[in-house]
């Protein structure tokens, strides 16, 4: 799809869920069972509020089954419940696509009042879990926040750079020295020139028979990492590694899980390893 046909399927989605529920206070989930539950996050509508979505996107997408099981169940699911992840995310993805002063504003309210066990701010903060963002101003939006909470090391993976002029905010949000923005491709993904890569670093599906340079398989797909907040390979601006993702439904995760693993895996494993202790 088009990147206009995206913002209009999305604001259908969204109308269709957020007029049946109160605003949340704040826009922030602590943790997952990946992230680890330190790492703040903050996500929208999957796939409906993704430009850059593919054809792998649509048949691999995570969140898609989650997303879609809550759309068709509003009621039931998410009404007056304020504090669901599906909630904000819808909220999220509102303010981003009509109300960027709002967004900024929940955004601002957000970082600077939820705390962590300790009574402490985020110290590590992901967007888009699920989502992306929507437009030039949603990133700029987000990076005049960003700017505000210089001690907290933020990241995201985002396909939005299939449009130039989000593509150009995205180096902007990618200059800031807490943001690390991680361009994300699939075998499904359009051409894009590799000057245009400069100073980014790069997420991809890994793919048995592509033989990677300077990238490794995310640790906790291969079991060196219990969380991503005890890795931190994504939030380090110090690492240069491009990261490799499984399919999360591949029967390579089982594979990796067990440590059967090729050569040249095992040659990425140990990759991780030795990295790992390095940033540690």
């Amino acid at each position: 799809m088009k990147v206009e046909t995206f913002k209009q399927s999305g604001t259908l989605i969204i109308d269709t869920i957020t007029d049946k529920m109160k605003e949340p206070e704040v826009l922030g989930i602590w943790g997952n069972e990946k992230l680890g539950g330190g790492v703040l996050h903050i996500s929208g509508i999957a796939y409906h509020t993704c430009p850059g979505a593919t054809d792998w996107c649509k048949a691999h997408c995570y969140a898609i089954y989650s997303n879609r099981k809550i759309l068709l169940m509003p009621d039931t699911i998410l009404d007056k419940n304020d504090k669901s992840l599906y909630h904000k995310a819808a909220f999220y993805s509102l303010w981003a696509a009509r109300d960027l002063d709002k967004l900024y504003d929940k955004l601002m309210y957000t970082l600077s009042t939820m705390k962590d066990q300790y009574g402490h701010q985020a110290k590590m903060c992901r967007f888009h879990v699920d989502g992306d963002f929507q437009s030039a101003g949603h990133i700029s939006t987000v990076r005049k926040v960003v700017e505000q909470f210089p001690k907290t090391a933020f990241y995201c993976y985002t396909r939005s750079w299939v449009d130039k002029a989000m593509l150009r905010e995205l180096r902007k949000l990618n200059k800031l020295p807490n943001f690390k923005v991680l361009l994300s491709f699939d075998d499904t993904s359009p051409g894009i020139e590799k000057r245009e890569l400069k100073g980014f670093s790069v997420a991809n599906i890994y793919n048995e028979q592509v033989d990677y340079t300077n990238s490794i398989v995310c640790p906790n797909q291969t079991s060196t990492a219990d969380t991503c907040m005890t890795c931190k390979l994504c939030f380090n601006k110090e690492v240069k590694k491009d990261i490799l993702f499984l399919d999360h439904r591949s029967s390579l995760i089982k594979k990796f899980k067990n440590l059967k693993l090729s050569g040249k895996v095992r040659e990425l494993v140990k990759q991780v390893q030795e990295l790992n202790r390095s940033v540690t």
